[in-house]
């Protein structure tokens, strides 16, 4: 069940229906109107300037721990300066139970899981290197022949200048 009956009105507006549909859809309860109380602690924010109250902050949790709420109520004048009032829930927080074997089965394969992932960045550590040592050799080799040409083309025609030079 989304909504509680008891909230302090009968009729939602659109805001209300907004925040049903989301509940709706994320599967989550309005907690604020599930539990029987007197209005006083129903109510939420006062209208500014009036005496009336209306219900318009609410309590969402999932449909899984809803029944772990054991109580919503509001308090007035909690030092807020606001019109709005502090909404309070209360909760039942389970012990967890786990049994010690399998906490440490579970440290044990998280460790081996860490020590794996160690050895792969390792691993692609040393690839990375390769790489780049792999890289620096073909530049070298590159810049080798790009060199060889180089000198060739300027003894060629350093050689042509000086047998041209000779003649005349």
């Amino acid at each position: 069940m989304i909504s509680g009956g008891e909230s302090t009105h009968i009729l939602s507006n659109d805001n209300g229906i907004s925040l049903i549909n989301f509940a709706m859809e994320n599967k989550m309860n309005i907690m604020g109107t599930h539990f029987k109380r007197k209005k006083i602690y129903k109510e939420t924010w006062i209208i500014p300037g009036t005496k009336e109250t209306n219900q318009i902050n609410h309590v969402l949790i999932g449909d899984n721990h809803a029944r772990r709420i054991i109580k919503i109520r509001t308090f007035h004048g909690a030092g807020a300066n606001s019109d709005h009032f502090l909404v309070v829930a209360q909760i039942e927080i389970e012990k967890p139970k786990v049994r010690l074997e399998k906490q440490e089965r579970r440290h044990s394969r998280y460790e081996m899981k860490e020590k794996v992932f160690r050895e792969r960045g390792k691993k692609r550590k040393d690839l990375e290197e390769c790489a780049v040592e792999k890289q620096k050799d073909e530049i070298e080799q590159q810049w080798s022949k790009i060199e060889s040409a180089i000198n060739k083309a300027t003894d060629k025609t350093l050689s042509k200048r000086i047998t041209q030079k000779k003649k005349e």
